[in-house]
């Protein structure tokens, strides 16, 4: 009786822990014993195996399977043009002694500009729509440079992305990496390099998406002289990552 209780008590801890890692899981029946098997709940529709030694261990059988569907690895790229460049305290044209904040976007009805998200693999066939329009805040620390290894300067930079797909939602992501100089002096244009991750300000089939991947833009400096004499207005951005949604997004 001792024996049995052992058991049953071992295979019940086993279970709530397998749960943690295989949701689903449910409570052992009273009773189970090594080489039992303890179903786990439909929408996994797989198991945990007991077996007893001179202890007792549980495996899983089958293929767990997230509660989610709308898994994918996801590539987008975008052309979109600087509006917007100032320091955001102050309101001031932006110099290399301070922050600045840059506002580059495209409304998506010229081709090839605007965002375009393309799902490797997916549930379901669903494919956005191209030349998303977008509203990328992007803000360069310049008072705190570190070298870039070729006598050029690198800045730290953060922001946002915010990309609206059609009736379906907004997609929001956060970015924030490095923006340094093209060599030893060139500031007509910055080479944005970092990560990205879901916002929670995400909406409509985008909310609570869970996204992450690395983030490159080739975009303007805001710096002054050169948005004034606007020899460099484009940015061109690349995101690499996966995204997983709740469930896929409708057609369009």
């Amino acid at each position: 009786m001792v024996g049995d209780l052992w058991v049953r008590r071992a295979v019940a801890r086993a279970t709530r822990m397998m749960s943690r890692v295989w949701p689903g899981l449910v409570p052992a029946a009273v009773g189970a014993a090594a080489g039992a098997t303890v179903a786990l709940a439909p929408e996994t529709a797989s198991a945990v195996r007991c077996f007893s030694s001179s202890s007792l261990f549980c495996i899983p059988e089958g293929t767990p399977v997230l509660p989610r569907t709308g898994g994918a690895v996801a590539q987008a790229w975008a052309l979109g043009t600087l509006t917007e460049a100032a320091k955001p305290r102050s309101g001031a044209a932006c110099d290399l002694s301070d922050v600045c904040d840059i506002v580059i976007e495209s409304d998506g009805t010229e081709p090839g500009t605007g965002i375009t998200i393309k799902r490797e693999f997916a549930t379901g066939e669903f494919v956005f729509p191209g030349n998303l329009p977008f509203v990328l805040d992007e803000v360069v620390d310049y008072g705190h440079p570190v070298a870039n290894g070729v006598g050029g300067s690198c800045y730290p930079a953060t922001g946002t992305v915010t990309i609206t797909v059609g009736t379906s939602g907004k997609l929001v992501l956060d970015f924030q990496g490095q923006a340094c100089q093209l060599g030893k002096s060139e500031r007509d244009a910055l080479l944005f390099n970092g990560a990205y991750a879901a916002d929670r300000a995400s909406t409509g089939t985008f909310a609570n998406a869970e996204t992450i991947g690395s983030f490159a833009m080739e975009g303007p400096s805001g710096l002054n002289d050169r948005f004034t004499k606007d020899r460099f207005t484009t940015a061109k951005v690349s995101v690499n990552g996966e995204m997983i949604l709740e469930g896929e997004p409708p057609a369009q």
